[in-house]
């Protein structure tokens, strides 16, 4: 279950964006270029667990795949698991520019930032995204 925060609880310092991978994916593959940088390449991401009968025993609308980007000096550093990638700007970004791969369907999306920085990415129907944005952090149960 998505919970969204009204608080300023848990946001972070520097973050030009936050991405979380929501509801609706089962064992679909992700590709994920940001401003023409790829920063994952082929993951298997879940949201929900299900038994060996197919019966979903955990809903809790997130992945547990979040990219963030962070404000370091004049460039944005990307940071996703253990790996981190640099955007050659000052930060300064009115939209960025996604292409998300969901089982080999292409996605681009301009995400203003002005309609928030947290942005979550929920599959819908068969390899399509539907986009969510807040100024504050998801929280998820």
């Amino acid at each position: 279950m998505l919970l969204n925060s009204c608080s300023m609880k848990g946001q972070k310092d520097g973050v030009v964006f936050s991405i979380d991978f929501q509801n609706n994916f089962r064992e679909d593959v992700i590709t994920v270029q940001i401003e023409n940088i790829t920063v994952i390449d082929g993951k298997k991401i879940s949201s929900d667990e299900y038994d060996e009968n197919g019966e979903m025993i955990v809903n809790d609308g997130f992945t547990g795949v979040t990219i963030e980007g962070i404000q370091e000096q004049n460039k944005t550093k990307v940071l996703f698991e253990q790996r981190e990638f640099s955007l050659d700007n000052d930060g300064d970004f009115d939209t960025i520019a996604l292409t998300i791969g969901i089982n080999g369907q292409v996605n681009k999306l301009n995400v203003e930032l002005a309609k928030g920085k947290y942005i979550g990415l929920a599959k819908e129907g068969t390899n399509k995204l539907r986009v969510l944005q807040s100024d504050y952090p998801f929280e998820y149960d």
